[in-house]
């Protein structure tokens, strides 16, 4: 599988995920089917230029994100409730 999503163009993606549909039809039919379903959004990443690829590929920008969230909001310990009304 990941032979088509190494492919530099849709079009040879395309044409690696149809020979994986085709090998692997008989022993794994649902998940093949769940491939070709899915397999559009899957390539969605080949319309944008080279250089935008490589970000788009991993997720590291969005744990780097995450794990700064996490490392500020532990130095603050707590934050406060905005008060309500009463009422």
């Amino acid at each position: 599988m990941k032979a088509v999503f190494v492919q530099r163009d849709e079009k040879s993606a395309q044409t690696k995920a149809a020979e994986l549909v085709r090998q692997f039809q008989a022993r794994f039919g649902k998940a093949m089917e769940i491939l070709e379903t899915g397999i559009d959004d899957g390539l969605s990443y080949l319309h944008y230029p080279q250089p935008h690829r490589v970000r788009l590929s991993s997720t590291n920008p969005l744990e780097r994100l995450n794990l700064e969230i996490r490392r500020r909001t532990r130095v603050i310990g707590i934050f406060p409730q905005p008060l309500r009304a009463c009422g």
